[in-house]
């Protein structure tokens, strides 16, 4: 029976410049490659939105990078891997 996991990927506000975009394709590969060990293979990729608000549990919401977000509205990834 096969397994999943799910992983954050990068989580993006705008991208203004051609470098910006390389970096943040390169931060998915990133990803992809630190969690592709052990058996694990990339499976997909899914795209959702994030808002934040001032108010309640997202006001604490960290990302996988580790700063404190601002409030407003983020496009996510969720990664998720197969091991059979």
């Amino acid at each position: 029976m096969a397994q999943y996991k799910t992983v954050s990927g990068p989580i993006t506000t705008v991208i203004k410049t051609v470098k910006e975009f390389e970096d943040a394709i390169a931060m998915q590969a990133d990803v992809i490659n630190r969690e592709c060990v052990g058996g694990w293979e990339f499976y997909a990729i899914y795209p959702f939105t994030v808002t934040k608000q001032a108010k309640g549990i997202m006001n604490k919401l960290k990302t996988s990078i580790g700063f404190d977000m601002e409030d407003g509205t983020y496009s996510a990834t969720m990664l998720v891997f197969k091991k059979d």
